[in-house]
């Protein structure tokens, strides 16, 4: 059976896949976004990161296309380059560069603008599904302790009107404002979580010469606490480069002009730095520093007002550098369907219940993330517990090992893309390679440049 109407705060990806698998419940879903919204691929100020790189792994593509079928030649169409991400991408590990092999590795490679045009085409040909632009959603609206709609505001005209729903979803990100909704109708002080990291990225768009012969992809990849910066180096569409180097502590990059390019050349290879000389600037530099990892428990809740959820980075955002927030607000979308399936849609044990679940899904990443950030900080926070840092201390030599095996170079590789389980990085060939660097420290040096 159909329901009337839901309403989804935001038209961040999360919210765009959210309005996707609601579309097949709700009779109508509006989504309430407060900025305008771009016809092609453009830069918009209500993503603030969006300027800087974005992977989208190959495990978030593979999620994607099941929401939204043959969606990667969505993205090709606007300009999106598709990749074997082991035989065209570079790769500088610990030490030194992988040799390229041929594999069903693959994903899209494209700026964030790219990524949200190619889905917001497929939202727009949904019929069911209407987005409202330039709208403040101010408040809830609420039946005794159900909510039954939203509060919204014009942000041209300062007109207030009340939009009624059966389910409220807020997909707003890291500015949503339900805590503080949720603590004036007495629902109580939502516990919030926040784990900082000590690290920040820079990002600098280039093009390239007329004759230029390179690699689409070049990854230099750290290995906290040793090596304690990367950088990415992206062919994007429309003929565009797409640089992003990140830093820890007091090797963050700057964000002037000449010092990005004087930070380039002291890096652990000079390759980089070789290839933006050749290269012309074709942005400023673009720096980016919000990088903590915040959890919003509203599973801890006593009760969960029945007729609202909230999803993806408006319940927990983790550290972007990462990687991961595409793939993972993918499978929060897939698991909002799978419960959009249960009784009692809309109800409060039934929105808790969500909530629980979604927490659930989200302690993995959460664990994970917080792991590898205590790794940076010089004074961490936290501490991982004893499994999990004897598997950093072993995907360290696995990632030693990469340079010079296949095998471990595929493991490494399908770990950052989330393809498989940790079980990967422990098959006989991947730890034989391991372990001829158990009692080694990452070289001082790596050779300059990557094997044709």
């Amino acid at each position: 059976m159909r329901r009337d109407h839901a309403i989804v705060i935001g038209a961040s990806i999360g919210g765009l896949l959210s309005a996707r698998v609601l579309s097949e419940v709700y009779s109508k879903v509006t989504i309430l976004e407060r900025d305008s919204l771009p016809d092609g691929v453009q830069f918009r100020a209500g993503v603030p990161q969006g300027r800087q790189l974005h992977l989208l792994l190959m495990r978030g593509l593979l999620e994607l296309e099941k929401l939204f079928p043959n969606l990667r030649d969505d993205m090709k169409a606007l300009g999106g380059n598709e990749l074997d991400l082991m035989n065209d991408c570079r790769y500088l590990f610990a030490a030194g560069w992988a040799e390229p092999q041929p594999s069903n590795y693959r994903s899209i490679i494209a700026t964030r603008p790219l990524f949200d045009a190619a889905i917001l085409g497929r939202i727009r040909q949904i019929a069911n599904i209407e987005i409202q632009t330039r709208q403040d959603v101010t408040d809830l609206l609420f039946h005794g302790r159900q909510v039954v709609g939203v509060q919204v505001r014009n942000r041209d005209t300062g007109e207030q009107r009340d939009v009624a729903a059966n389910l409220v979803v807020d997909a707003a990100g890291r500015p949503s404002k339900l805590p503080e909704w949720l603590e004036q109708h007495q629902f109580g002080r939502v516990k919030e979580t926040i784990y900082k990291s000590d690290v920040g990225y820079a990002t600098r768009m280039y093009t390239a010469p007329a004759d230029w012969q390179g690699w689409p992809a070049l990854f230099v990849m750290p290995m906290p606490p040793h090596i304690r910066h990367g950088a990415t180096f992206l062919k994007v569409e429309n003929d565009q480069w797409l640089l992003t180097i990140g830093g820890v502590g007091s090797q963050r990059p700057p964000t002037d002009n000449d010092e990005f390019e004087a930070w380039l050349a002291r890096m652990r290879t000079p390759l980089v730095a070789e290839i933006t000389q050749k290269f012309t600037p074709a942005s400023q530099v673009y720096g980016y520093a919000k990088t903590e990892n915040r959890w919003l428990h509203y599973e801890q809740l006593p009760v969960m007002p029945a007729g609202l959820i909230a999803i993806a980075d408006s319940v927990c955002a983790l550290n972007p550098i990462y990687g991961q927030g595409i793939t993972n607000t993918t499978l929060s979308a897939q698991l909002l369907a799978k419960w959009l399936q249960r009784e009692g849609v809309g109800s409060a044990p039934w929105a808790l219940g969500f909530q629980k679940a979604l927490a659930r899904r989200n302690k993995s990443g959460w664990i994970t993330t917080i792991s590898e950030d205590s790794r940076l900080a010089d004074t961490p926070t936290y501490k991982p517990l004893l499994p999990i840092r004897i598997l950093q201390w072993y995907s360290d030599k696995v990632n030693m090992a990469a340079a010079g095996n296949r095998a471990a170079t595929n493991a490494m590789v399908g770990a950052i893309h989330m393809i498989g389980s940790a079980a990967s990085l422990f098959t006989p060939k991947v730890f034989l390679a391991a372990a001829k660097f158990f009692r080694s420290q990452p070289p001082s040096s790596v050779p300059t440049a990557p094997n044709k």
